[in-house]
């Protein structure tokens, strides 16, 4: 691990990186993504395992932070089942899902809860135990949960329901609205971006559990006592991971796998610096380094 621990400078552009050793000195807890950035849902990236394993040999907080339609526990079980990443690899795992999950079972012990849920099939799952009515008309319902849709599905297949949840004037909750996501059998795909900005864009109330919104980081650095800058965000989302750690102020690192190099249109990391420091996209969206993957 390097033994510069200078942050880079905000503002100064991207600054491409080749490894994560190169600043790791500079940050004391590191929020990793999950699909994108430790796997693609079939396999682990090239060193993604080995640099949890680091991170953790030096001393850094590690938590993983999912924009997941599943619980902690289901992801948690598919980490080390499927990929070998057991809880000694990281400190925590946040899921955006077990928040609004928490969220529903809350609102149901006050006064009960009507739902009217859109999920891929066997997502649904997610609301057992809640204490909650599910409802198959959204105008009936007290809010609608979108956790995911079916494989090729988009906005098209789902405007019906947008529609009559729309016009009852019903919240739309949802643990995700990434542009783009990664899905084990299809590689990078539409996220449910495109769904909740048209159910907004019609004046429906949304509120999203997941990054770039508040809630998973306040989880994540829950009893910790660190100075935002000292926080690096590890991604493979624009919209999502680096614009939620620009908001917090902390660091933020794009890698390359997973959604990034579609995202960024450049698959080496001075190529995608240049593009990120161009006029078309955003201060909000640059990235403090870009990696081409996880590795340490």
């Amino acid at each position: 691990m390097t033994a510069d621990a200078r942050p880079h400078a905000a503002g100064s552009g991207p600054r491409p990186i080749a490894r994560l050793s190169e600043i790791a000195g500079a940050y004391d807890v590191f929020l990793v993504d999950q699909w994108g950035v430790l796997h693609d849902g079939v396999a682990l990236y090239p060193g993604a395992q080995d640099a949890l394993a680091d991170l953790m040999a030096h001393g850094k907080r590690v938590v993983l932070l999912t924009n997941s339609s599943k619980t902690v526990a289901v992801n948690e079980a598919r980490l080390a089942t499927r990929f070998g990443v057991g809880r000694a690899s990281y400190h925590a795992l946040v899921s955006s899902a077990e928040l609004l999950r928490d969220a529903l079972a809350a609102r149901a012990a006050r006064a009960g809860v009507r739902v009217f849920c859109v999920a891929d099939a066997g997502d649904e799952v997610l609301l057992d135990g809640v204490g909650c009515t599910r409802v198959d008309d959204p105008a009936e319902a007290d809010c609608v949960v979108l956790l995911s849709v079916a494989p090729g599905e988009g906005l098209d297949e789902h405007r019906g329901w947008l529609e009559r949840a729309r016009v009852a004037g019903r919240p739309l909750l949802s643990p995700s609205a990434d542009a783009l996501s990664v899905s084990a059998t299809r590689g990078v795909v539409a996220g449910l971006a495109a769904i909740v900005a048209a159910y907004a864009a019609g004046g429906g109330p949304c509120v999203n559990f997941g990054k770039p919104e508040g809630a998973v980081y306040d989880a994540a650095l829950a009893g910790l006592d660190v100075p935002p800058e000292r926080v690096l965000m590890i991604g493979d989302q624009l919209e999502s991971d680096v614009a939620g750690a620009r908001r917090r102020g902390f660091a933020s690192c794009l890698v390359l796998t997973g959604a990034g190099a579609a995202r960024v249109g450049a698959t080496e990391p001075r190529t995608a610096c240049r593009v990120l420091a161009g006029p078309n996209v955003p201060e909000a969206l640059r990235p403090t380094y870009v990696a081409p993957s996880m590795a340490f």
